[in-house]
């Protein structure tokens, strides 16, 4: 009997069986990249509207000016601010999703959004009259709001940085 045939028949099979393996993992594995890429830059999208605002409505320098008005004339502080929207869709949208993304990118986001999260209660915090201790608790309290919100822009503009590196920047800035 010859053997050939039944080789033949088996090493076909075999290489069929493999690629269409191969196929479906290499498949999967460019869907799974084709969505990390649009969630990052989902992310990167979210994140320099934010810190655009953040910007624009010049909050670091204001906050500046009323922690050095509040000490040289000793006048309590008054800071009234109502966020009537909430500007992380993206990120609550697709929570469940950060560990596709390239690390740190999972961290620094959480990071990011958590921060954010910080700074609307700490101006609920003052909106609601709750920061009217001693003048100088509230310039402390002023002090770590500014503070927040720098820390939200480094982190953002890292955040950035690694998915125009990562991912590609397809996005004008």
């Amino acid at each position: 009997m010859n053997a050939a045939p039944l080789l033949q028949i088996i090493v076909g099979g075999l290489l069929t069986f493999l690629g269409g393996f191969l196929a479906t993992v290499l498949s999967d594995r460019s869907k799974q990249m084709r969505e990390s890429r649009n969630l990052a830059l989902a992310f990167r999208g979210e994140l320099k509207a934010i810190t655009q605002l953040i910007e624009q409505r010049q909050y670091v320098p204001i906050l500046n000016e009323m922690i050095e008005d509040a000490r040289k004339t000793g006048t309590p502080v008054v800071l009234k601010v109502l966020v009537r929207r909430s500007y992380f869709n993206v990120f609550e949208k697709n929570v469940d999703k950060l560990g596709t993304l390239v690390p740190p990118l999972p961290e620094l986001i959480a990071s990011f959004y958590t921060s954010a999260n910080a700074i609307l209660e700490d101006l609920d915090s003052f909106r609601e009259g709750n920061v009217d201790r001693t003048l100088e608790m509230q310039i402390q309290a002023l002090e770590s709001l500014r503070d927040m919100f720098i820390h939200c822009l480094n982190l953002s503009g890292e955040a950035v940085q690694i998915i125009d590196r990562k991912y590609g920047k397809r996005m004008l800035t």
